[in-house]
């Protein structure tokens, strides 16, 4: 995340990173809003799935466009509805030139 984190503070936004969903829910029950949410699928509590539905769930969260990264091709187990969600990235890991 860090690359995406450099990429988008070159452009003069705000970045907020989190270390695991439960973090990250809970600042946005307390009031963050951001404009789009990038979650990993794999992330440490609860998972980029489960964060996603919990937001669907609350109207006050429920609005906010989410972007999943995942660094492996995903089962319909992990992956959401595709109406929780507003695109996929998969990012190249271990890959040499």
């Amino acid at each position: 995340m860090n690359c995406n984190k450099t990429c988008l503070d070159r452009r003069r936004t705000t970045v907020v990173t989190f270390n695991d969903s439960l973090n990250a829910y809970e600042s946005l029950e307390k009031g963050l809003k951001p404009d789009v949410i990038l979650v990993d699928l794999k992330m440490p509590g609860m998972n980029g799935k489960e964060l996603v539905e919990k937001m669907r769930a609350n109207p006050e969260l429920d609005f906010i466009p989410v972007t999943f990264i995942t660094g492996s091709i995903p089962s319909a187990e992990i992956l959401p509805s595709k109406d929780f969600y507003h695109g996929l990235i998969l990012k190249l890991s271990n890959y040499k030139i």
